[in-house]
């Protein structure tokens, strides 16, 4: 039995970057998602995407896109840990974040967040350049009562992404329910 549950967990796990693997995230999401329904929660999930990599690993070669990933994976990791949240490799130089409970405001600005930390590493996309690594965050939150499958929120965040990608890159884009606009318009007109 042990050694099948070590070969169950290392199936889930990417092996370059020690975070969950696509199969692995999206069963912990939809665990998460679970839970959250339960509890009357709500979801947000986030693709991030590294801006012009193809570029950075013609430049520096595989192995450094590699060490490029892990800085990445690591420092991702270290963020949503904080708010408790999963992480995972989704694809090549893709990640994708779920947290459970986060209100709007919290959303949009965890986003950004997400952007900034991979500036922050400041990894040259080209050597003796000042143009550094930068990301792409589509995001998407929904109350988890109303989404049937994660397959939804995913799509949702995808497109974002996509969003941001017509933007110009290293920005990030979401999809929040209207009806929270509304109350947060209302709230401030009374506030």
């Amino acid at each position: 039995q042990a050694l099948a549950d070590t070969l169950k967990h290392q199936a889930q796990i990417d092996y370059l970057t020690g975070v969950l693997n696509r199969r692995g995230v999206e069963a912990e999401i939809k665990r998460e998602l679970e839970l959250a329904k339960i509890y009357s929660l709500s979801v947000a999930v986030f693709m991030l995407d590294l801006d012009y990599f193809k570029r950075f690993n013609d430049l520096h070669g595989h192995m450094d896109g590699d060490i490029c990933l892990k800085r990445v994976s690591e420092r991702l990791s270290k963020i949503v840990a904080e708010q408790r949240g999963i992480i995972g490799r989704y694809g090549g130089e893709e990640f994708i974040v779920a947290l459970p409970g986060c209100g709007r405001d919290f959303t949009v600005r965890f986003a950004d967040q997400l952007r900034q930390a991979v500036s922050d590493l400041k990894i040259p996309l080209k050597r003796g350049q000042p143009e550094i690594v930068t990301a792409s965050v589509g995001y998407c939150m929904r109350e988890a009562s109303e989404v049937d499958d994660i397959n939804s929120l995913i799509s949702l965040a995808d497109a974002r992404l996509y969003t941001c990608k017509e933007k110009g890159r290293n920005c990030s884009a979401g999809d929040l329910p209207l009806y929270n606009a509304v109350q947060a318009v209302a709230s401030s007109a009374t506030g």
